[in-house]
């Protein structure tokens, strides 16, 4: 019984030491994977560390994107704001430039008028420069024609007078109660002939007179009708030509100036429709300067109209040159 008892104890013993050392290998490896444990939960703190730290970076940069993203948006506003403001600049620049355009073409179309009547002009002053020419040389042509006859028409006279105081001399010698009687008996049919031939002869060479004489007046007259022809169409040319020049300069100091202002208020006006609509300060747009000495201008109507107030100008002036040439003439 007793061994019994002692064999059971050291069962019981054995057991307990066998359990032991199990407990004992079981506590080393569960202090082993304690350790393990600990190594990782300081490696996961790490990376926890480094996980938050990466994750601040990432809220820093995602702060300057958002930053970056609204200045982008502002950008982009004021450049679609510029884009507009310079797409009505454009249309307003296009206007400008068909208002130039059709004021450029009348200014052309009114040169070529010029130009056709200056041709015209011309064209008449020369034909009539020659027709003076010719009626001058048919001039001297009847003159010394008009000295011939004249001196012809002299020596004609001469022998008529010469005639007549023969007869009278001879009918105081042969004179009788009956002179017709007498004279027809006494003056021979030759002596009669010559007579009548001269009496003939100087009717005929006065009425050659008198038609060269009105033939003369007749060309005096046209050349003075030319001459003043001539004095009309200078002067017409010189009004066209002073017409012209005014019309030039004065659409060049036009449409110069009101080029410039056109500039000047069309941008700024675009500014501030964009400022009003998208409720912006107001801004001034860079001006183009002009000149103040210059006269203040009448607008004009779109397609080249013409100036009311300096067409009055220039038909006083032109009314003025009128009178004064006249005056001289």
């Amino acid at each position: 019984m007793k061994s019994l008892e002692v064999f059971h104890t050291y069962a019981l013993n054995r057991k307990r030491t066998s359990e032991r050392y199990e407990f004992k290998f079981a506590g080393n490896d569960a202090r082993a994977e304690c350790d393990v444990l600990k190594d990782q939960i300081s490696q996961l703190e790490g990376d926890r560390l480094s996980l938050r730290g990466w994750v601040s970076g990432l809220q820093i940069d995602n702060y300057d994107w958002r930053a970056r993203s609204d200045h982008h948006c502002a950008l982009s506003g004021q450049l679609a704001r510029s884009l507009e403001v310079s797409n009505m600049l454009n249309l307003a620049l296009l206007d400008e430039n068909h208002t130039l355009s059709d004021a450029n073409r009348g200014l052309k179309n009114n040169k070529l008028s010029f130009d056709n009547a200056y041709y015209r002009i011309s064209r008449d002053r020369n034909f009539l420069e020659n027709s003076i020419q010719f009626q001058k040389n048919i001039s001297n042509d009847l003159s010394s024609e008009l000295a011939k006859l004249s001196k012809e028409m002299d020596e004609s006279c001469q022998s008529r007078d010469q005639a007549l105081e023969d007869l009278r001399l001879f009918q105081s010698a042969n004179h009788h109660s009956v002179i017709s009687h007498d004279l027809r008996v006494v003056v021979s049919p030759e002596a009669k002939e010559c007579l009548t031939k001269d009496l003939k002869e100087r009717d005929s060479m006065s009425r050659q007179f008198s038609a060269f004489s009105r033939l003369v007046t007749e060309v005096s007259q046209e050349r003075d009708d030319l001459r003043r022809d001539k004095k009309e169409l200078e002067h017409s040319y010189l009004v066209l030509d002073q017409k012209y020049q005014y019309f030039a300069d004065e659409s060049e100091r036009k449409y110069s100036k009101s080029s410039q202002r056109r500039v000047n208020e069309e941008p700024q006006l675009a500014v501030n429709w964009v400022c009003e609509k998208y409720n912006l300060p107001r801004e001034v747009y860079p001006q183009v300067p002009v000149g103040d000495d210059e006269e203040e201008e009448v607008p004009v109507e779109k397609g080249g109209g013409a100036n009311v107030v300096g067409e009055d100008v220039l038909n006083k002036k032109l009314d003025v040159d009128t009178s004064s040439h006249s005056s001289v003439t």
